[in-house]
């Protein structure tokens, strides 16, 4: 019998040890929207191992939760990221997930970038998507059914991606940043692929063709875009204040054409009516005191009064000296140097004028129609 209590004792301690209460605490660190970097990984790859994702995303995607250890576990529920942990997890190990990952919802998802995976752009036709970011510390893009999420094309450039960018601030001194992530700040799709820049400073230009990709390194700079210019080729124009304009031309390949510095070039022309005639020349509308003219401008020269000829538009001498006309132009056909054209002119008044002609670029002649 005294055996019997005996054992009914030691039966009685061990179910009240294992009922000792546990303090179990949840935290919720954010939410990871629709409209964030996450559903990329819903495209499928064929090998995601070697891209650049960020602290344990990638395991947080397919596993929808990561251990870490001493009862502490990250869950993703429906986009609810949350933390869970117990009182005898160790605080540091908490408060470092917890920090990580806050850390993340606020300053980098919702930038819609996600480690280096970061660069989606859809095509006009909406039917595929261009997903880039760094593969095996290679810049990388593959090509996307919107529908399927199947690949349909992958490129890899062959240079190895720099990581750390020389950034001139100015008076001789120049700053080294490191890339931790990318972003795209500016793009178009050309009739054989895109060229974009990418972020930090936009201090890369990518282009895509066909079957290749090639990158080319630019100064970096906050304010740099893209134009399609002469003979399908592409303008790159970087501006900073206080420094002069750095303008790029590449052929659609990605090829550099020429390029050429100039401080006020730019300025003089609203750039909705620049038609370039060749890499470096742009038929142009006159503004501030060349109300009314067509001009033909060489964007390379040092000082932008550099006009190889000038034009009066006839029909537009009554309103020469007014300050308040608003011009628009638009290039109807080109057959060699012979442009049609159609320009406008509108006072604040309402009053309006417009006149069709055909214009030689060689010399500037105007034949009204």
């Amino acid at each position: 019998m005294k055996y019997a209590i005996g054992y009914l004792v030691i039966l009685f301690t061990i179910f009240a040890c294992s009922n000792e209460s546990v303090s179990v605490n949840e935290v919720a660190i954010g939410i990871i929207e629709k409209s964030s970097v996450i559903p990329l990984l819903e495209y499928k790859f064929d090998d995601i191992n070697g891209f650049e994702l960020g602290s344990d995303f990638e395991e947080l995607y397919a596993k929808r939760q990561i251990d870490y250890g001493n009862d502490c576990t990250l869950s993703l529920r429906n986009g609810n990221l949350k933390l869970r942990y117990t009182e005898s997890t160790p605080n540091e190990i908490s408060t470092k997930v917890e920090n990580i990952y806050t850390n993340m919802v606020n300053k980098v998802i919702r930038k819609d970038v996600l480690g280096t995976l970061g660069v989606k752009i859809e095509t006009i036709d909406k039917q595929f998507v261009y997903i880039g970011g760094i593969k095996n510390n290679n810049l990388w893009f593959g090509l996307f059914n919107n529908k399927t999420k199947e690949k349909v094309k992958e490129w890899k450039d062959n240079s190895e991606f720099k990581r750390v960018v020389s950034t001139n601030t100015g008076y001789g001194n120049y700053k080294d940043v490191h890339i931790d992530y990318l972003q795209q700040t500016d793009n178009f799709q050309t009739e054989n692929g895109l060229c974009l820049l990418l972020y930090p400073k936009n201090h890369k230009v990518v282009f895509i063709n066909d079957n290749e990709i090639s990158s080319s390194s630019l100064t970096p700079r906050d304010k740099v875009c893209l134009k399609t210019w002469y003979n399908k080729s592409i303008l790159i124009q970087s501006e900073e204040e206080y420094c002069k304009n750095d303008c790029f031309i590449y052929d659609k390949g990605g090829k550099l054409i020429t390029s050429f510095h100039n401080p006020n070039a730019f300025d003089q022309f609203d750039s909705e009516a620049w038609y370039p005639c060749s890499y470096t020349e742009v038929i142009g509308v006159g503004l501030n005191h060349y109300w009314g003219n067509i001009l033909r401008v060489a964007l390379d020269s040092q000082v932008w009064e550099q006009i190889i000829w000038s034009t009066q538009i006839d029909p537009f001498l009554s309103f020469a000296s007014s300050y308040d006309v608003k011009i628009s132009s638009k290039l109807i056909s080109v057959n060699d140097n012979l442009w049609e054209m159609e320009y406008e002119g509108a006072k604040y008044s309402g009053d309006k004028i417009k006149t069709h002609f055909i214009i030689n670029i060689e010399n500037g002649k105007i034949e009204y129609q």
